[in-house]
C-alpha cells in the first residue's frame, strides 16, 4: 500500500519512502543482488561488525541456487536501520506490495527523482561494472556468476571502464 501524505511524501507499507527506496536502492549496490532476492532479505539475517557498522549477509540466490556472500557497507546499513525503526517488527526489511506493478512503477519513479536511469537491472549491472573497474573479477564475483563469460557478456559496460567513476546519487 502506497500513500501520499499532505507534505507529498509517500509511504510503501507504513514505511517512509525515502527509508524504503534509498535503503533498497544502497543495499542493491552494494551487494548486486538481484531485486528479487533483495526483497526477501530479513533484517536478522544480517551479521553485524559493530567495529565498522559494516553488514554481511549470507544469501542462497534464488536464480542459481549458489551461496553469495555480500557486504554491506555502514552507510548502508544507516539506511536500512532507519528503515527498520518504522515498523520494527517486521522480518522483511522490504515487504513488497500486493501489487507488483504498482511497485516497478514507483521504483521507477524514484530511479527518475534521483537522477538515474533505468531499472534494478541496470543497477546492477552499474555495481558489476563498477566492481570490476576496480579489481578484474570482483564484477564476477559480486554478480555471484559461475562463469566469467556471462559476466563480461551480459553485464560489464566496456565504455566505462577503466574511468569508470560511478557514484550512487542520494536517493533520500
Amino acid at each position: 500500500m502506497t500513500d501520499t501524505l499532505a507534505d507529498g511524501s509517500i509511504w510503501t507499507q507504513g514505511i517512509a519512502s525515502s527509508s524504503y527506496w534509498g535503503s533498497l536502492f544502497a543495499a542493491s549496490w552494494d551487494t548486486g543482488y538481484r531485486l528479487g532476492d533483495l526483497l526477501n532479505i530479513e533484517y536478522k539475517s544480517i551479521e553485524r561488525d559493530p567495529s565498522t557498522g559494516s553488514g554481511l549477509l549470507n544469501l542462497v540466490c534464488s536464480k542459481v541456487q549458489r551461496e553469495h556472500i555480500s557486504n554491506l557497507n555502514p552507510q548502508t546499513m544507516k539506511l536500512i536501520d532507519r528503515c527498520m525503526l518504522e515498523q520494527p517488527k517486521r522480518s522483511l526489511i522490504w515487504p513488497l506490495r500486493s501489487d507488483r506493478r504498482q511497485f516497478y512503477r514507483d521504483a521507477k519513479k524514484r530511479f527518475t527523482d534521483s537522477g538515474l536511469s533505468g531499472t534494478f537491472r541496470f543497477l546492477r549491472r552499474s555495481a558489476v561494472t563498477y566492481a570490476e573497474s576496480i579489481s578484474p573479477g570482483m564484477g564476477q564475483k559480486l554478480a555471484g556468476h559461475k562463469d566469467s563469460r556471462v559476466t563480461w557478456e551480459s553485464y560489464i559496460d566496456p565504455r566505462l571502464l577503466p574511468e569508470c567513476t560511478v557514484i550512487l546519487p542520494p536517493v533520500l
